[in-house]
């Protein structure tokens, strides 16, 4: 039996039921928790100790918050993941959660993310103190220099200035890749790059003038070859004339550290490019919105010339292509909303498969090959048709003059072995996805970055350096694992494994694509883009509706309270200037109307715009931007719900 990890934590809830679930989430992804609740701030500075691996916190109590407590833990200077579990937290104060500390923020509903997301905090947490670590290690190796050190994990070396003759310990030689090293100073210097190496040289030779310290990172190569990183560390003595005597220093192999540090930035990184795809798709998916909106009413009247319909028709489509540009940045960043499903691989491979041979191209064989009684997974059925996508136009980019695409399921078992094999994976039963190609394949070098968002080696125009990348989140957020084989030449397999589900829930039922009916109802649409605003009240206008507008939520209070009685529905933007966000209007125009329906907007996914709200794509949720016959569709909807 696979043994639990033990986790020491300390809930801070005033609901002892969802401390229950929280326990009881905990075990079921694999901790053995011992665990303590608070709900009060001295029961909380109480139980506050080093010992403890991670503090999860609701966000607003009767007598305690979630800020407080984390304000405390930053004043005591205990370096504890610190995750934030509310039921009902907006935007902003997420936000401003995370910068002031937090690790994470889940909502209660939401609990399946808590084993990935407090299993990420803690390696988190040992990657700082690693890093802190190390850094202490070095400061204390820099004041220790006058030291003859010698250890399995650094060498000393001495040079002495009167002979021009240097000695190494036999660690020093081992970190130089030599059975022995011996000569003038430039033997500290010998295996460096060439265009590394006067510089190098010129600091040891200025710190020797300058009577300072000598310090110096710089790469090595060694005779089989192996490229490392050395950390040289040096001090001198001087003659009563004032001249260099001799120097005694040590050499450390550091190129662990130097993989750290890169990996520490390539996070930093990926988080950075995460937040700004966010920002940009806001307001870039309002403009897309306006743009089809227009676009569409024009198709939807009567033209002088063949010549101007084919014009908006491109700029339809145009704007398509830039809205999937959207989502895959919303993808990417780890924002775009989920909706999963139990469901059966091969049912959702096979119906997009059928599409994709037009996606290929004739020139490409495609093969499709489905194993029986593949475990049920729990999955979003469209986000994987989109690794299906770009996989198949990553291989068909790889197939130039032709090949063979081979698409396949299986069920895999992976042992404690396997597993290991596969970052963040636990042992267990997996149904695999498998697509092959026989193109150009990857090069060694390269393999290493083709997760890294807008790395491509395809001509400039021809790849947006996306498309694996969004792969890549898609599989993380279904707490997958994705494994690439590639050999130049022969062709490239990726292999995608997600977990098996045990839940019983039933399957999504996809949405009618009924007849889109006119209305009569009375809206209050809520926008602050201007442009927006217009196209979409003359839409709704057009097919019967009346229209009454706001452009924050502090204008549409003073509509509701002169029209309350005949509004039908609150169709709102989520994020707002003015201070009253969409769903705080929606709030208590639903508390002092309970019949009312609403319809949530954002050009944030829904995942980090709406927050502990239920929302679901084409029900009460419109991601911009949107085509007009989905806007008419979800409208009607909305108004003839019960």
């Amino acid at each position: 039996m696979e043994m639990s990890e033990p986790l020491r934590v300390l809930i801070v809830e005033d609901t002892p039921s969802d401390a229950d679930l929280i326990v009881r989430e905990l075990r079921r992804t694999g901790f053995a928790p011992e665990w303590v609740r608070v709900d009060t701030e001295p029961e909380y500075l109480d139980r506050l100790h080093s010992g403890l691996d991670i503090i999860l916190s609701d966000y607003q109590m009767p007598q305690f918050s979630g800020p407080r407590a984390l304000e405390i833990l930053k004043k005591v200077g205990l370096e504890v993941p610190f995750i934030i579990l509310s039921g009902a937290i907006g935007e902003d104060l997420a936000v401003e959660a995370m910068k002031q500390g937090a690790s994470d923020y889940l909502l209660k509903d939401r609990l399946a993310r808590l084993g990935p997301a407090v299993r990420l905090a803690l390696a988190q947490s040992r990657m700082e103190k690693m890093r802190a670590i190390t850094e202490s290690a070095l400061r204390q190796s820099e004041e220790r220099l006058k030291l003859a050190l010698s250890s399995s994990h650094m060498g000393v070396w001495e040079w002495d200035a009167k002979a021009n003759s240097v000695f190494c310990s036999p660690e020093c030689c081992e970190i130089f890749g030599e059975h022995s090293l011996s000569g003038d100073y430039n033997v500290l210097f010998k295996y460096l790059p060439e265009e590394d190496a006067a510089g190098v040289k010129s600091a040891f030779l200025e710190a020797l003038t300058s009577q300072t310290d000598h310090s110096a990172e710089f790469r090595i190569v060694r005779p089989d070859g192996v490229v490392r990183w050395i950390s040289n560390q040096g001090r001198a003595t001087y003659g009563k004339d004032g001249r260099p005597a001799r120097m005694i220093g040590t050499t450390q192999d550091i190129t662990d550290r130097k993989q750290l540090e890169e990996q520490y930035r390539q996070s930093q990184k990926m988080e950075a490019i995460g937040q700004l795809a966010s920002g940009v798709a806001h307001d870039f998916n309002n403009l897309l919105t306006v743009i089809q909106g227009n676009a569409s009413m024009l198709t939807t009247r009567e033209v002088d010339t063949a010549e101007l319909h084919d014009h908006v028709e491109q700029i339809i489509q145009a704007s398509e292509r830039a809205a999937g540009l959207t989502r895959q940045l919303l993808l990417f960043s780890r924002k775009q909303i989920m909706q999963p499903t139990n469901l059966d691989l091969n049912e959702v491979t096979g119906n997009m498969t059928r599409m994709l041979q037009r996606i290929v191209g004739e020139d490409i064989a495609l093969q499709a090959d489905y194993a029986q009684g593949l475990p049920p997974i729990h999955a979003d059925p469209g986000m994987i048709e989109q690794i299906l996508l770009n996989l198949a136009v990553n291989s068909r980019d790889a197939m130039p003059i032709g090949g063979q695409l081979t698409i396949s399921t299986s069920t895999e078992v992976l042992d404690e072995t396997q597993a290991k094999q596969h970052r963040e994976t636990a042992p267990g039963t997996y149904a695999c996805l498998s697509v092959s190609d026989t193109g150009c394949g990857i090069p060694p070098e390269i393999l290493p970055r083709i997760f890294e968002p807008f790395f491509t080696t395809k001509e400039v125009g021809k790849g947006t350096g996306l498309g694996l990348a969004t792969v890549y989140a898609i599989v993380r957020q279904h707490r997958g694992s994705i494994s690439i084989e590639s050999v130049p030449g022969q062709g490239t397999t990726f292999r995608i494994y997600f977990p098996e589900t045990r839940s019983s829930a039933p399957k999504a039922v996809a949405p009618s694509g009924g007849t889109l009916f006119d209305g009569t109802e009375t809206i209050l649409l809520v926008e602050d883009e201007p442009a927006l605003k217009m196209i979409v009240a003359s839409v709704l206008t057009q097919c019967g509706y009346t229209v009454l507008t706001a452009i924050s939520g502090v204008k549409a209070l003073e509509v509701w309270r002169e029209h309350r009685e005949k509004i039908h529905l609150l169709m709102t933007d989520m994020v707002m200037p003015g201070g009253i966000s969409g769903r705080e209007l929606a709030t208590r125009l639903t508390t002092d109307k309970p019949g009312l329906k609403v319809i949530y907007t954002s050009g944030y996914s829904a995942e980090l715009a709406g927050k502990g709200l239920a929302l679901h794509e084409g029900v009460n949720f419109l991601q911009k931007p949107w085509g007009m016959k989905r806007l008419k569709r979800t409208v009607r909807e909305a108004l003839d719900r019960v």
